[in-house]
Formats: C-alpha cells, structure tokens, sequence
C-alpha cells in the first residue's frame, strides 16, 4: 500500500496522470503513422505506467542528474547484470535512437526506444516489446481505416475513432 502511493504521488510530481483508459487514436496519427519517428510513437504506444517505470530506471542510471545517460554511467549501473557486449549493444540502440530524433546522447525518450529491446539491465529480449506494440496498433489502423468491415460487432467510428453506433 506504502508503495503504491509512493508511485501516485511520484506520476503527479513528474506530471504523469493516474492510467486510464486510452482514448482512441485519431485518424490523422494513423494517416502519418508511416513518417513518424520512433520516439513520437512512444506517445500511442507506451501508457502512463510505463512512463513512470520508464522514468524510475531511467534516472536510477543518471548519476549526475543531467538528463543524458552517458556510457560509464550506463555501463557501472549495469556491469554485473549483463556482459559488455550486451550492454553495448543497448547502449548502441539508445545512441541510434537518439540520432534519429536529432538529439546527443541517450536521453530520455531515446532510452525508451531502446527499452523496446532490451530489458532494464541491457539483456535483450527475445522480441522488441514497442514492434509487437506497434503492429497491434497498426493492425487497429487498418480496420479503422478500411472502414471497419472486419469488425464481427458492427461498430461503426467517426475519424478520430470514436464509435458512433452502439449495440
């Protein structure tokens, strides 16, 4: 119980909300779903528990407080959970991440991306947790955009995914 309100108050300290039910995803975002960068997909794909988990590990390894992780603060947080080549390699991933978004060094958001991968001590898994995430989501899209003739409950949307006719 402690615990759980340690949480709470931690996500309204960060400027997180309590998780609630995700609202549907609007059609322009699934329209331009193809162009955006990862680190903008993490805003559909990851829900308020994940950021505030996101953001605990994260600046468990952020010794100097400065927002960026670098590779001796990533590597002494880790070193006795993974082998170099892993931790390397997760490292390399919150690098490419934080190119692609224009950005130096593993930040925040980048580490994110990277998490996909890897679990929080550099160990990668077996499949990228924000691809499998992704496809879900992009299978949503297809339905929604070829105007929901698979859906077996009838439900028709409007363009921001809102159902408009109910049972």
């Amino acid at each position: 119980m402690r615990a759980t309100r340690a949480a709470a108050a931690l996500a309204l300290a960060l400027g997180l909300a309590p998780a609630a039910a995700a609202p549907p995803v609007p059609l322009t975002v699934y329209e331009g779903w193809h162009s955006m960068s990862n680190t903008d997909k993490l805003d559909w794909l990851l829900d308020t528990a994940d950021w505030l988990q996101l953001r605990l590990d994260f600046e468990e390894m952020d010794a100097d407080g400065d927002g960026t992780v670098t590779i001796s603060e990533f590597f002494a947080a880790h070193e006795e959970f993974a082998s170099p080549a892993e931790l390397s390699k997760f490292y390399g991933a919150c690098a490419e991440a934080a190119k692609e978004a224009g950005v130096v060094g593993c930040q925040f958001r980048p580490y994110c991306v990277a998490r996909g991968a890897f679990d929080k001590h550099g160990t990668p898994y077996l499949s990228n947790e924000l691809e499998m995430r992704e496809i879900m989501m992009v299978e949503e899209m297809e339905d929604l955009i070829d105007g929901n003739v698979d859906n077996i409950l009838g439900l028709k949307f409007d363009a921001d995914g809102n159902i408009i006719d109910e049972l």
